[in-house]
């Protein structure tokens, strides 16, 4: 008995000992430690009033926090009950239960995030209060990150995390927790726009200036806060596309000559009218007086300045010089035997592939080339890069096909539309004139084909859906067939189930087929507890399960409602409780309490 009461045990621990936790991201960098928070869950939102002029706050569940009777509501951190309350030019801040909070300060407000790529347009930590006439910073939950002695704090261009201050009339950085990155003593400062997909743009340096006589003078401070440059420039650019954190290209010009800095070393001395960077190429386009050449990245010359004109295509360069004439030059600087009317068309390739037209018997010919040379004698009417070293092609019936890297064809000219479907590695093909939509891998291989279909990207799945069949596939290519559906249902909830129901089967040293009737019994209620979730989400109330209607589909994922649709989900779970409780017929009365379990699982509202 005692065994059995152990299995038991298992069972209902296995069920709701589930957990969800939530992960701040902290930064930590030398000399400028801060956190950026990361969001996780969207606790609240903005309510709007029927005549849409007053609003409020709303909770996850739809529950009314704070009445629509505002101007304006400010939600810093939508994880977070601090809400900015604006009556006019005054404001208040609230809190879940609309009682004022921070009453200590004149004003309290948020701070506007510029030219940042975030979904929020605040800063989510630290909130600004005035006193006295002046600002200071606090955090979102009322610590005094500063004491009020700015006449200005905004939020810098391009920069999260880091506050333009204005002290004694001069301007400086300092960050979300109030340390000093840049001195107050600059009458302008801005970023520098740099940009990478780890930090964002928090490693962009500092473009500083100060106002002389003869007009501003420009420097340059280093994300770390180190002086590459003096105030001496006429203009300061930084090049974004080359460089990393700790390397900065700087455009620099002084009277009126450019020049290039590589943090603090002059590479390209201030000799030129212009200069202008090719990102394709990684090379510089200079003028010197009215004629143009080409340095690359470390100031070497690529081409002299002997040129009237220099146009870049692809990876050419088409170089006229005083007399007309027009050279072919690669980008290294090397004279190209190549007809100058062909034009040469880059394609996104790092196998050296690039697409060449010319004209030929009055005719547009396209010919792919791989590092200047033809890769076969096959010419089309017409080439465009598609992915994975594929191209579509059409020939004189203009309909459309794929071809490979080789020129050879990989499917038949017979379609209207080709290509990627975004976010993906799927190709989309459709035929106009018998309305089949076609589904292929990034090989070009047929994955499915269906007529009179929509095609639409839905979180991790690909749905393709036409009035009598609905189908799912992975972004990798992969059908997602009924049974795979089970298979993932099975092994979320159902996997931890198994394991304890066979633990509590082999403690009470259970026969084979018994062991194997309660495995199949487990797998069946875990499968229904997902279907049960699946429905919930589209049916349940929020107030009770916690979370909103809609969203398992706002958030893109596969499950037993978008795939059999409502109804046919509950006519799944139906079945699946019947199969589970026909494994349980042999023990008679003894098996109550797990009919039971099912039964709960089936009817359970949260």
């Amino acid at each position: 008995m005692k065994k059995k009461i152990i299995a038991i045990v298992l069972i209902i621990i296995a069920i709701i000992g589930i957990a969800v936790y939530n992960v701040q991201k902290n930064i930590k960098e030398k000399g400028k430690d801060y956190t950026i928070e990361e969001i996780k869950e969207y606790k609240y939102f903005e309510s709007k009033a029927k005549d849409e002029q007053k609003f409020g706050i709303i909770d996850q569940t739809g529950k009314q926090i704070i009445p629509e009777s505002y101007d304006d509501i400010r939600i810093a951190n939508p994880e977070k009950a601090v809400f900015v309350c604006a009556q006019g030019e005054k404001t208040t801040v609230k809190n879940e239960e609309n009682k004022e909070i921070y009453t200590e300060y004149e004003n309290v407000d948020t701070l506007r995030l510029k030219n940042v790529s975030t979904d929020l347009v605040y800063e989510k930590s630290t909130l600004k209060y005035q006193k006295d006439g002046k600002y200071g910073l606090i955090s979102i939950d009322g610590k005094k990150l500063t004491d009020a002695i700015y006449e200005e704090i905004d939020t810098l261009q391009y920069k999260e995390g880091e506050l333009l201050v204005k002290k004694d009339g001069k301007y400086g950085v300092i960050n979300i927790e109030g340390a000093t990155l840049v001195k107050a003593q600059y009458d302008g400062i801005e970023s520098d726009r740099y940009y990478e997909e780890e930090t964002g743009y928090k490693k962009s340096g500092y473009i500083v200036s100060k106002t002389t006589d003869e007009g501003y003078r420009y420097g340059y401070i280093s994300y770390n806060g180190k002086a590459y440059t003096e105030l001496k420039y006429n203009a300061i650019e930084r090049v974004t596309d080359l460089g990393n954190r700790d390397e900065a290209y700087l455009l620099v010009a002084e009277n009126g000559r450019y020049g290039i800095l590589k943090n603090e070393k002059q590479i390209v001395q201030n000799d030129y009218q212009s200069i202008t960077y090719d990102n394709s190429n990684k090379i510089f386009i200079v003028q010197k007086g009215k004629k143009y050449g080409v340095l690359n990245v470390e100031g070497k010359e690529i081409l002299a300045s002997d040129f009237t004109q220099i146009d870049i295509q692809g990876k050419y360069l088409y170089a006229e010089k005083e007399d007309g004439t027009t050279n072919v030059y690669s980008t290294e600087g090397k004279l190209e035997n190549m007809d100058i009317n062909t034009i040469v068309l880059d394609v996104p390739s790092k196998n050296g592939y690039t697409i060449n037209i010319n004209t030929e018997n009055n005719e547009t010919v396209y010919q792919i080339y791989k590092e200047g040379t033809p890769v076969s004698t096959e010419k089309y009417k017409y080439i465009s890069y598609l992915t994975n070293d594929l191209f579509i092609a059409s020939r004189k019936d203009e309909k459309l096909g794929i071809i490979d890297s080789n020129a050879k064809p990989k499917t038949d000219f017979n379609y209207t539309t080709i290509q990627v479907i975004s976010d993906t590695e799927l190709i989309q093909l459709s035929n106009s004139t018998d309305n089949t939509v076609e589904i292929m891998n990034k090989n070009a291989e047929s994955i499915l084909t269906m007529k009179n279909a929509t095609i639409e990207k839905e979180g991790i799945y690909v749905k393709i859906a036409n009035e009598t069949e609905k189908k799912y596939i992975t972004l990798e290519g992969k059908e997602i067939s009924k049974e795979i559906l089970e298979y993932i249902h099975i092994n979320k909830t159902g996997a931890l189930l198994k394991l304890c129901v066979r633990m509590g089967a082999i403690l009470a040293e259970a026969s084979e087929k018994d062991l194997e009737r309660l495995t199949t019994y487990a797998e069946k209620i875990g499968l229904a507890f997902q279907i049960k979730d699946d429905i919930l989400s589209e049916e349940g109330n929020p107030e009770i399960t916690g979370k909103p209607v809609g969203n398992d589909k706002e958030m893109g994922k596969c499950t037993y409602v978008s795939y059999y649709g409502l109804d046919g989900a509950k006519k799944e779970l139906d079945k699946i409780i019947e199969e589970a409780i026909e494994q349980l017929e042999a023990y008679g009365e003894k098996a109550e309490f797990l009919r039971q379990l099912a039964l709960y699982i089936k009817n359970r509202n949260k």
